[in-house]
């Protein structure tokens, strides 16, 4: 989740080569209020799972400013028949 507009080698503490810095998250939030952008690019993985009564309210950007050429990386979301999704803005998942 993001707190602000800078992320992978933009960000002040960057590291890395740009392109090369993807990465594998699994995110499961339960019980919890969340207001906020997930961000993600083609060079990561992300799989972000909603349960037992949580609340999202915002977007999944899709930032390649970080990406390089790209990649196959993906953003998949599960949200439980208890959950809400509260979509804030254009989403890619």
């Amino acid at each position: 989740m993001s707190g602000d507009s800078e992320t992978g080698n933009s960000n002040a503490r960057g590291w890395g080569t740009k392109g090369s810095n993807g990465a594998g998250c699994k995110f499961t939030a339960a019980k919890q209020e969340m207001q906020c952008d997930i961000i993600w690019d083609s060079i990561s993985t992300l799989d972000f799972k909603i349960s037992d009564g949580s609340t999202l309210k915002g977007a999944f950007v899709q930032d390649e400013s970080n990406a390089g050429n790209g990649g196959s990386g993906y953003a998949n979301v599960t949200i439980d028949s208890s959950s809400i999704w509260i979509v804030t803005g254009d989403s890619t998942i």
